[in-house]
C-alpha cells in the first residue's frame, strides 16, 4: 500500500498504527514459509495467522469508509471529488 492513506492512523480505527504497517504485516506474514523448522509448523496455522492479520486491514478499510465511525472519510473523499470533477456522477 502506497499512496494517500499509507501514514493514516487513529487510534479507533487502526489501533494507533498506520494502514501501511498493517498492510506490510500482512504480506509479511503471507511471505513466511511453514513446516518443519518453520515459524508455522502447519498450514493451518500459517492460515490463521495471515487471517487475523487480512482482519485487522480489512477492519481498518472498511471503517474509514463505513459510516458510524468518527473519523469516516466518505464525506471528505466526496467533497475532493465534486471539486476535481464537478459532473461526476456515482
Amino acid at each position: 500500500m502506497n499512496g494517500v492513506l499509507k501514514h493514516f492512523k487513529s487510534a479507533t480505527i487502526t489501533g494507533s498504527v498506520e494502514l501501511g504497517i498493517l498492510w506490510n504485516d500482512l504480506h509479511k506474514e503471507h511471505a513466511k514459509e511453514y513446516g518443519s523448522g518453520k515459524e508455522f509448523y502447519y498450514a493451518r496455522q500459517k492460515k490463521a495467522s495471515v487471517e487475523r492479520k487480512a482482519l485487522a486491514f480489512n477492519n481498518a478499510i472498511n471503517k474509514l469508509f463505513l459510516t458510524g465511525n468518527p473519523d469516516y472519510l466518505a464525506p471528505s473523499v466526496n467533497k475532493i471529488l465534486n471539486e476535481l470533477s464537478p459532473r461526476f456522477e456515482n
